[in-house]
């Protein structure tokens, strides 16, 4: 799915605190340009926006974010579990 897809499966609160975190890392690329990439899972789209740890919310905050049950199309819903990072 496209980054603009997993942003709107977002409560309004969450995705102005995305919004705000991911603006505030210098070292990204423009916003429209990140949300029309393709990711393999909220997880995915969400741990490559910024550091967590930098944010006021923290890295437990945005793990719980990621870690969300999201809509993968109409019919399906599936548990995203994160990758495992060596």
């Amino acid at each position: 799915m496209k980054g603009i897809d997993y942003l709107n499966s977002l409560t309004d609160d969450v995705k102005d605190k995305f919004i705000r975190n991911y603006n505030a890392d210098t070292d990204n690329i423009p916003l429209e340009e990140y949300l029309r990439n393709e990711y393999d899972s909220l997880f995915d789209f969400v741990c490559s926006s910024f550091t967590w740890l930098y944010t006021p919310e923290g890295d437990d905050y945005w793990l719980a974010i990621s870690n969300r049950t999201t809509q993968v199309d109409k019919k399906e819903t599936r548990v995203l579990t994160p990758h495992k990072f060596i």
